[in-house]
């Protein structure tokens, strides 16, 4: 039997460019996992605010084990809630006009409940705005307005067909002329209070008759005033907790404490892979991080320390929160006498204001410098501050013994690879049953002294049952940098990323057989819709099939029934499939 499972997604990525490899552990190539991205975003907004004094060369300081605090006066606390009061007190700049608009189809595995939705979704290209995405039904509230009511939500959703051009046409002028009532609107509200308790800002801005707890209008999450200040805090909280709090949290410091901006140099190797490699840079700015923001789930066993590994089982609740994001109006890397700026890109995330910069420099035919320096220079916009970094440390280039792997053996696994660090190097396995990257039944992730070998402790992976596993090695330089008031992480690194059969060596001639067949139902769809890019069958159906275990044929028949050649060009549902 054939089970359908969602795999988290925040784009509608449909008849789009197939060309981005945002995060580690997101690039996937097998049947049913070739990801599209329509943002020139590689990771990952508040208006307006001039860019700063110029400020002395960023010096390298050492990581704070804390963050500075958000405030040490009441008064610090009330800015942000003074601007939003005084802009909502009169209208605001209208939409533009309705661009486009398109059918297209996504599913969430959580939509903050702990429930999965899917459906079908209306994108609305509007001038000025970008894209509005509205749908799928079960996520509640699409699109809120300026003062925190709701302007469109499930009750007025009524689907889409994907084979109509002009199916989204009213769902789209609906929300258009919402949006432009509500720019029209001026509203009445007060700071209730603003106070500083030990470094942080406790803030509640009324609304009209609604109170919104720490900027909590962006979101729609307002209270009755009736509760008093205490009554509003604890209502927020209530509804701001974890469906699943009870499992562990865990850090993967994507955005350090004590932090106001994270950038990323990466190059990433897939010997398996066709196109090989990729290069690039991103960046994100956002308010200083004082809180962890990382994942839940089950921590089966923590890391502790250098040569050990840590075993969790990922929940279906994703990331615990984002930071706000900020803007900055110019940033660039530097490489030598050559300078590549770093472009904005944003996501139809459940998210308001998720914004980040990318250059994708494999695009650009730019060479890594392995053990090279970089630079970097931003300044303007939200974020405010000048910087400028002149030197980036490159790590060495990482090759290792996996290179011509295709199955593994954890009960005799001996790791090698070339050149060396003073930071650990890092190896994460992301086990799961079947082929596709969207079933991760657990990870494991180690942290290595970079000399060149290691033998894993077969009990490391004894409580695992898994049958293929995508394994990334991954070499750091990290760094914390002072510009002016704020602190800059800087993250550069070098990975190898591997996919390989996971235990015993099995006999897969009939699933090989299987993938082929569903490979050319797949590539005949992508000549059909005369997409640019087209899969290798070795992409489709990799050697590791020929020794993988736990395949049934009926799994690669569900895979080729998620494409289809659409009015828009190539669709892909995005599901994955399973044997039972």
């Amino acid at each position: 039997m054939i089970r359908g499972i969602f795999v988290l997604l925040f784009f509608v990525m449909i008849g789009c460019q197939d060309d981005n490899r945002d995060e580690q552990k997101n690039g996937s190539n097998d049947v049913g996992e070739h990801h599209t991205n329509d943002s020139d975003a590689s990771v990952p907004d508040e208006p307006g605010a001039s860019a700063g004094e110029p400020v002395n060369p960023a010096t390298p300081v050492q990581p704070a084990e804390s963050g500075p605090a958000e405030c040490t006066v009441d008064l610090d606390c009330e800015e942000a809630d003074r601007v939003l009061l005084s802009e909502l007190s009169q209208p605001a700049a209208p939409p533009g006009s309705i661009l486009g608009s398109h059918c297209g189809y996504v599913g969430i595995v959580d939509r903050g409940d702990g429930l999965g939705v899917a459906g079908p979704t209306c994108e609305c290209e509007i001038e000025g705005l970008g894209t509005r995405i509205l749908g799928p039904v079960g996520v509640g509230c699409y699109e809120t307005g300026r003062g925190g009511d709701c302007l469109f939500d499930d009750a007025d959703f009524e689907g889409c067909d994907q084979d109509d051009a002009n199916s989204c046409q009213a769902s789209c002028a609906l929300l258009h002329e919402r949006l432009t009532a509500d720019a029209e609107r001026m509203f009445a509200g007060e700071i209730v209070t603003a106070t500083c308790d030990n470094g942080s800002c406790r803030r509640i801005v009324r609304i009209e008759d609604q109170c919104f707890p720490s900027g909590s209008y962006r979101y729609g999450q307002g209270y009755d005033c009736a509760l008093g200040v205490d009554g509003v805090f604890a209502a927020h909280e209530a509804a701001s907790r974890s469906p699943e709090e009870t499992l562990d949290f865990f850090d993967t410091s994507r955005y350090p404490l004590g932090t106001d901006g994270m950038v990323k140099l990466e190059f990433v190797r897939s010997p398996e892979k066709v196109d090989g490699a990729w290069f690039g840079a991103s960046a994100q700015f956002y308010a200083t991080v004082n809180e962890p923001i990382g994942y839940y789930g089950e921590i089966v066993d923590p890391l502790d320390g250098l040569d050990d590994c840590s075993i969790t089982r990922r929940s279906s609740l994703q990331t615990t929160s984002f930071p706000i994001f900020l803007r900055v109006d110019s940033l660039v890397l530097i490489d030598g006498d050559r300078e590549f700026p770093l472009r904005e890109g944003t996501s139809a995330s459940p998210w308001d204001g998720y914004v980040a910069y990318s250059a994708n420099l494999t695009e650009l035919k730019v060479t890594p410098r392995f053990g090279g320096a970089y630079g970097l220079r931003g300044e303007g916009g939200s974020f405010g501050t000048r910087f400028e970094i002149e030197e980036i440390r490159f790590p060495e280039a990482l090759l290792s013994s996996l290179d011509d792997a295709i199955r593994f053996d954890p009960q005799a696994l001996t790791l090698r690879w070339q050149g060396s660090s003073t930071e650990p190097l890092s190896v994460l396995f992301s086990l799961r049953d079947q082929l596709s990257h969207g079933d991760i039944v657990v990870e494991i992730e180690c942290e290595l002294e970079d000399d060149g070998e290691h033998t894993f402790d077969p009990a490391v992976f004894e409580p695992i049952e898994a049958n293929f596993a995508s394994v990334y090695l991954t070499r750091r330089a990290r760094q914390q940098y002072s510009v002016g008031d704020k602190t800059l992480a800087v993250r550069a690194q070098v990975s190898s990323e591997y996919d390989v059969a996971w235990g015993p060596s099995c006999d897969g001639s009939d699933a090989v057989s299987a993938c082929q067949a569903a490979a050319d139902r797949i590539l005949a769809i992508y000549a059909e819709c005369g997409r640019d890019y087209v899969p290798t069958r070795e992409e489709l159906c990799p050697p590791l099939l020929q020794e993988a275990c736990g395949t049934c044929t009926e799994y690669f028949e569900c895979l080729a029934e998620q494409y289809a050649c659409g009015p828009g060009g190539l669709v892909q549902n995005y599901g994955s499939c399973s044997c039972e």
